[in-house]
């Protein structure tokens, strides 16, 4: 047998493999499908924890892209779509205590009254509520005393300022909007509008419309990166920026601060895989893309 011949029946070979496994592939994305059916069905009526953990059981060996079919299967169905819409809505949903509409509490300069600006122009009747800190400012959104707050969050020469980021972690407070300030200088700082919660991942958003998703999740790197980057590809969702900070109780771990822009839907298939699969997961922000 010359050469020749060897190398085109082992092409052959391999274009007969490829044909199976894809065949093999789509068999088992189908089987998954009719798993993911038949434990919402056998479930009805329970936790979701119960449906997730009865679908890990089964499927042992499940990749993200295997898991995001029960995520799929979930938000097709009435009752886990409007558990999983609470499970991922961000930040506390309680209603926004009366008097406290529209104020907008901030440390009185130059870069946020720009802020404020442009901050407060889709937000009804607003009004600058001036603190002595950005403490204080803070405080007022979590005590319930204004609506919303005014942080800086990144500028353009440093990235993100985690030293302003710690205010969000401390107060439980979530990104509803920026935007971006000319400083001094070449630098452009981004300013963020903060609340006690943010957007929720619904259809009731501009289909066109992009928005970025922001969050934090611990791990070690490889394995947790590999499995968000995977479920975001199958998403369709784009990565921004990832940070990565050290966690000052474990040495092996890290903080890992992610940005994805997201569609509308997307947005809600996402959030319902990192909510459902990640414990370590806690949300930012989602908000509109500048």
């Amino acid at each position: 047998m010359t050469d020749q011949k060897k190398l085109d029946i082992l092409q052959s070979n391999l274009q007969e493999f490829n044909l199976r496994c894809k065949i093999s592939r789509e068999q088992r994305s189908l089987t998954l499908i009719e798993i993911a059916r038949t434990l919402c069905d056998l479930y009805e009526g329970e936790e979701l924890s119960r449906i997730v953990a009865r679908y890990s059981e089964i499927s042992s060996d499940a990749s993200p892209s295997d898991r995001l079919i029960l995520c799929r299967e979930l938000l097709s169905r009435k009752r886990t779509s409007l558990e999983l819409k609470r499970l991922t809505s961000i930040g506390d949903k309680e209603d926004t205590p009366a008097g406290s509409h529209g104020k907008i509490a901030y440390t009185k300069n130059n870069f946020n009254d720009a802020a404020f600006e442009q901050l407060s122009s889709s937000i009804n009747s607003p009004r600058a509520i001036y603190t002595a800190s950005i403490n204080g400012a803070c405080e007022a959104v979590a005590d319930g005393s204004c609506e919303f707050c005014i942080l800086p969050i990144e500028n353009s020469v440093d990235g993100k300022l985690f030293s302003f980021y710690s205010f969000l972690n401390r107060f439980e407070l979530k990104i509803c909007a920026v935007c971006d300030i000319e400083s001094d200088g070449d630098a452009n700082v981004r300013y963020a509008l903060v609340g006690r919660s943010s957007l929720e991942p619904s259809g009731r958003f501009i289909k066109s419309t992009r928005y970025i998703l922001e969050f934090f999740i611990l791990g070690f790197g490889g394995e947790t990166l590999d499995g968000i980057f995977e479920a975001a590809r199958e998403c369709g969702v784009e990565l921004l920026s990832i940070d990565a900070r050290p966690v000052p109780y474990d040495a092996q771990s890290k903080k890992f601060i992610m940005s994805f822009s997201v569609s509308s839907g997307d947005a809600m298939l996402f959030c319902s895989f990192l909510s459902l699969y990640y414990d370590s997961y806690s949300p930012i922000g989602l908000y509109p893309h500048l």
